[in-house]
Formats: structure tokens, sequence, C-alpha cells
């Protein structure tokens, strides 16, 4: 069968503007607007510590735009990213808009809608556990002025939340390290604000994360005690007795401490064991915190028959 010559006179100029209206047909095609329904990917972060157990089934966003911007879409991720609020409840609810969304590089559509608005999601189950702060001070160096007699920690507790199992384990916190210069006067050191110490407490949450250190300082000073006697552990030869039978010493602490210092408060002791005349050197005994000075350090063993 033949076409008849009207069909087929100037075919390929035919052929051609055939081609050109089915290609501006087709350009013209994927820049109409046009809407698509898809799913979104859930990228939902818990707070430090806890565990999602249970996000919503599907999420849908309805994003409208040209076909042909539509079309990339395929294969690639359209994304809901949040961080979780740091809640007690095991129920966290989530109001999200159009605007949430993430979409991939290069795609120019928008999100006209997101279903469903509000989003239900379930945290693992915390436990809670008061526990005493102790703080963790450290003084370069001895004072001769003033001594650190104690620590106050405001609050004295905080409150921790976390894996039961992890929290039943604590006992106590303690405060990250306060360093001090050496303390010269009471007003050296205020009030210090310190964090909690969180080494090792991963997946535990502290509240307050920060307490406030005061230091109890006290002022030191010298007092001379006389007449303090001269014992020793083991009995002198019979030829041998003390020049003197007591001594001075001068001892040095926090004020209320060395005010209420006795003789009987301090105890002077022959160090070694004497042999003959000579002299004898002597060691005091001081309670702790208190240092103490003989004046003078030895003591002269002398013939019971000498006179001096």
């Amino acid at each position: 069968m033949r076409l008849p010559a009207w069909m087929t006179r100037n075919l390929p100029l035919k052929l051609s503007s055939l081609g050109l209206a089915v290609m501006f047909w087709l350009v013209a095609e994927a820049e109409e607007p046009a809407s698509r329904a898809v799913d979104v990917e859930l990228a939902l972060r818990p707070p430090p510590g806890r565990t999602i157990v249970r996000q919503p089934q599907q999420v849908t966003a309805l994003l409208v735009g040209p076909r042909r911007e539509l079309f990339k879409l395929t294969g690639s991720s359209v994304i809901l990213s949040r961080m979780l609020p740091d809640s007690a409840s095991d129920r966290v609810e989530l109001d999200v808009e159009p605007s949430d969304i993430e979409l991939p590089r290069g795609v120019s559509v928008h999100v006209q809608d997101i279903t469903p608005r509000r989003l239900v999601v379930d945290l693992d189950s915390i436990y809670h556990r008061t526990v005493p702060v102790h703080a963790t001070v450290y003084s370069s160096a001895d004072s001769e002025v003033v001594t650190l007699s104690g620590v106050e920690v405001v609050p004295s507790s905080v409150r921790l939340a976390g894996p039961q199992q992890r929290i039943e384990q604590l006992d106590s916190v303690r405060t990250e390290p306060l360093f001090l210069d050496k303390l010269d006067r009471l007003d050296a050191a205020g009030d210090q604000v310190l964090r909690i110490d969180t080494t090792g407490l991963a997946g535990v949450r502290v509240r307050p994360e920060m307490v406030t250190i005061r230091l109890n300082l006290q002022p030191r000073t010298d007092r001379t005690i006389g007449a303090v006697p001269i014992q020793y552990s083991t009995a002198l030869p019979d030829s041998l007795r003390l020049a003197q039978q007591s001594v001075a010493v001068t001892v040095h602490g926090e004020v209320p401490r060395v005010a209420s210092f006795t003789a009987d408060s301090i105890i002077v002791l022959l160090d070694g064991r004497p042999r003959g005349p000579g002299a004898v050197p002597l060691r005091v005994v001081a309670p702790p915190g208190i240092t103490a000075r003989i004046q003078p350090d030895s003591v002269e063993l002398v013939p019971r028959t000498s006179q001096r």
C-alpha cells in the first residue's frame, strides 16, 4: 500500500515539526506545577542519657513544585531532624511545621503541609536520686596566717537522673578540683562556683550542674607556753640528772585551739638514749594541725654531784 503523495511530500520537514511539537509539549508539561506526597525520614535525637523506645510510625509531607523538580526526589530522602527537649517525662510531644522539613540540595520545591502536625515520642524510663556533693579543694602551700578549716557546699546535694542500675551505684558526687594559691589573709578566697565532675557519669544527668563552694578560713597565731616538763621513756643513769626539768615551747595554729593550750597539751621527750654527760636533743609531740618548736632544742645531762 502506497501513501498518498501529499503525505510524503516534504516528509523530513513534517517529521521535524512533529518532534519539536512533542518536545515543546514535554517541556511545558515538566514546568507545570504539581504536588506529591512523600514519606518523611525521622532523625530525632534524644536528650543526653535517654533512649527513644517508640517514635511515630509514619510522617508524610506534601511537596509542591514543577514536575521536573518533583521527579528529582526519586531516590532521595526528605528528613525531619529535631533534638528532643530534656524532660523528666517518659513521653515527649513535638509540634512540627512544614519549615522543619529538610529537602535535598538542588531541588526547587516547597513543603505545603506535613501530617501529622504533632508527634508523640516515647523515651526510656529514668530513675531519680538525690545524693550529697563533696568539694575537691587543693591548697598549693601551707600558710602561716590562715588555715582552711572547712568547706561548705551550697547546695549540699544534687539530683541525679538516668538509668536505675547506674544511679543506684552512686552514693555521692564531687566537684571539679579547686586549686588554691597560698592563703595569706582571711579574705584570700571568696565563694567559688564549681561544676559537678561528670567524669564517669555517662548517661546520668545532674541538676544543678554547678554549686557554690564557701571556704571556712581560720586565723593562725603563735603562743609560747612555759614550763613544759621534759619526759623520757627510759630511766636516766643514776649518776646523771637533767640540768633543767622543763622548757618553753612555742606553738603555732588556729587561734581558738592555741588559746586553749596548756603545758599538758604538749609532750617534750628526750630524743635518744643518754649514756653520759652532755647535750641531749629534745623532741616535741604536738596534736595534728599544730606546729611546735622548743627553745632551747636540747638539754644538758650533768653529773648529780655537779652544781649548776
